[in-house]
């Protein structure tokens, strides 16, 4: 966020202080952080199966903790 944020205030679309606001009130949005260090594995599983990133299937190992749901896939 905040690399968008730089840009938008480089090219004088947002000032300095409209992007320290910004950055309070999305940090009001976070409810709990969760290390990454122990999704990493099951990213890497999950990664290899759907042929995709690991960095975007960390994204998914962390909504699996979050919201267990069941997956489909190959038997």
């Amino acid at each position: 966020m905040q690399c968008c944020l730089w840009q938008w205030i480089t090219h004088q679309q947002l000032s300095l202080q409209q992007a320290i606001q910004a950055t309070e009130r999305a940090e009001a949005l976070i409810t709990s952080v969760t290390s990454s260090e122990r999704l990493w594995f099951k990213a890497l599983e999950v990664a290899t199966y759907a042929k995709h990133p690991a960095y975007d299937a960390l994204f998914v190992v962390l909504a699996l903790t979050m919201v267990p749901i069941m997956l489909l896939g190959k038997s």
